[in-house]
């Protein structure tokens, strides 16, 4: 069995991503909430799973990606851009290829990223030039 990259659910990984486009840090849970389109109570129960995985911190209504949270979002920073070069590679068209992507990255084996990233020639960038997507 594969592990995923760090054991992250789709749903989990949303939210660390969403959690990137406020900034990382003392993101208020109605924001994040809204962002994502659920309650605030649902937005909460899923914070708590991932302050269990270590991947965020939860101090006075502010969410934070912990350093362990920064690593898994570089990690699927990294297999989203080489997927997406991959696919550049085999003629799909770029704007497919990402939101296709978006429904999969996060349940790339951790082992295999790196892989990837080296069979992509470690692209910094997407193919359309943006360094996140």
């Amino acid at each position: 069995m594969w592990k995923l990259l760090f054991g992250l659910s789709n749903r989990e990984a949303a939210y660390v991503k969403a959690l990137k486009k406020f900034g990382g840090s003392r993101v208020r849970l109605k924001e994040l909430a809204e962002e994502l389109r659920v309650s605030t109570p649902s937005a909460l129960e899923e914070v708590r799973h991932l302050t269990v995985k270590g991947l965020v911190e939860n101090k006075r209504g502010y969410i934070t990606l912990t350093q362990k949270g920064l690593a898994v979002l570089e990690a699927l920073r990294l297999a989203h851009i080489s997927l997406e070069t991959i696919f550049a590679r085999q003629d799909l068209a770029p704007e497919e290829s990402c939101s296709s992507i978006h429904n999969f990255d996060y349940a790339i084996p951790e082992s295999l990223v790196k892989k990837l990233y080296d069979a992509a020639g470690k692209p910094h960038v997407c193919p359309e030039g943006n360094p996140e997507c």
